[in-house]
């Protein structure tokens, strides 16, 4: 298979976000499902700004009411064809919200004249050679800045619109690629750029994120994207593209080829009155009544336990009553325990505490007489009078910082041995 060349900002990050999807969006080019209303609404601004920065390129400043109707035409193309809806709503909702986005900037920056537009979907490009041990070749790297512009203070901008609903945090542009790949590409355009501003317009919000890339960023920048296409190139060779689920799922126009989401798809497409006899839908439901099983048993194994524990303290009530530790029953016997016992943290839950414990220890005179942190030892040494006066001193000091008392009340159950 001949390897792709050509790559966009958004096709390199499509493959970092889940390379299967930029297998079918960019290598087999499968056919594409309808529009969302998610892209309408972005197309359809988009391209009423680009008309309000070509007029004030040639000096004019666009009405509002003619940036509107920009608006509407676009959306009325689009809905000449089919349009999803992926996360609900109704086109009159999705129709006013793009408005509401296009009035809001337009407002906000009349008449556009805080810096100089330079170029509006402006394309660019750049070669970049790419080499690994089997040898070279060269990738283009190429994209569509939605505005480029020279600000007051003589800095490049680059800029672009979004429509989406969410406000990422500043460090998320930070690290993404789309925009500092098109500050890459325009200071091959014009070398000897410094510092250039990256300039997100969050239109729903009325909000910008600004971040400024330095020269000494674009080495760093290009060697990641080099490595990038290494790992395009052997997975294209390979034949191997993993699916990476994530929170874009749903609007992705290839679930019917991910191995994630294949099945589901075409359980969505059967009729209703199909569904039950397809194998795999049989599979998961035998498996989904099992498990629904399980639970049902849990439970009774939760109601049983707690039946037990009340007849375990009655039956620890009549040993005390009846000085017994051992009840007979027909077949089995019960040995009933109720005794106060001194407990230690451990090292499998506690082991922090456990090496302070052994520490301060080894610092008493009593280290010496039980040489390791034995807590069972310890407690029979003080218990039974072993230990030497300073040390019997320090043991006990010991006990009584570390140990928590607790009773321990239980009944352990055991098969009566046959009669002789």
């Amino acid at each position: 298979m001949e390897r792709l060349r050509r790559f966009s900002p958004s096709s390199l990050e499509s493959y970092r976000s889940c390379p299967l999807k930029f297998k079918y969006a960019y290598l087999d080019h499968l056919r594409r499902k309808p529009s969302t209303v998610e892209a309408v609404l972005g197309t359809s601004v988009h391209r009423a700004l680009e008309e309000v920065y070509l007029a004030r390129m040639k000096g004019r400043v666009l009405p509002l009411e003619e940036a509107i109707s920009v608006y509407e035409l676009e959306w009325a193309r689009a809905f000449q064809k089919e349009v999803r809806f992926i996360a609900g709503g109704n086109p009159a909702d999705y129709h006013r919200l793009g408005r509401e986005c296009l009035e809001r900037y337009w407002n906000d920056h009349h008449p556009f004249d805080a810096d100089k537009t330079v170029g509006v979907e402006r394309h660019v490009a750049f070669e970049l050679p790419v080499a690994d041990p089997a040898g070279s070749d060269t990738a283009i790297v190429h994209g569509y800045i939605d505005r480029l512009s020279i600000g007051r203070d003589g800095v490049f901008e680059i800029h672009d619109y979004k429509t989406s609903k969410s406000l990422p945090p500043v460090a998320d542009k930070e690290a993404d690629w789309q925009l500092a790949i098109y500050d890459s590409a325009i200071r091959r355009l014009w070398p000897g750029l410094g510092e250039v501003r990256l300039v997100w317009h969050f239109l729903r919000h009325g909000q910008k994120i600004v971040v400024t890339r330095r020269p000494e960023q674009q080495p760093v920048l290009d060697r990641e994207v080099h490595d990038l296409i290494l790992k395009i190139w052997a997975d294209q060779g390979a034949g191997r593209f993993v699916y990476r689920e994530g929170p874009l799922c749903d609007w992705c126009d290839f679930k019917e080829e991910c191995p994630r989401w294949k099945h589901v798809e075409a359980f969505a497409a059967l009729p209703e009155d199909e569904r039950k006899n397809e194998a795999g839908v049989k599979l998961v439901d035998e498996y989904a009544g099992l498990e629904a099983r399980k639970k049902e048993l849990k439970a009774d194994i939760a109601r049983i336990e707690e039946e037990q524990h009340g007849l375990a303290e009655r039956l620890l009530d009549y040993g005390e009553r009846h000085g017994v530790t051992r009840v007979a029953g027909s077949e089995h016997e019960a040995d009933l325990v109720d005794r106060e016992e001194v407990k230690f943290p451990t090292r499998t839950q506690a082991p922090q505490k456990v090496e302070e414990m052994e520490a301060e220890l080894k610092a008493t005179p009593a280290w010496p007489e039980v040489s390791r942190l034995d807590t069972r030892s310890l407690l029979e040494a003080v218990k039974d009078g072993l230990l030497s006066g300073e040390a019997s001193a320090a043991a006990v000091a010991f006990v009584e910082k570390w140990g928590r008392k607790e009773r321990q009340r239980a009944v352990r159950l055991h098969k009566r041995r046959a009669e002789e």
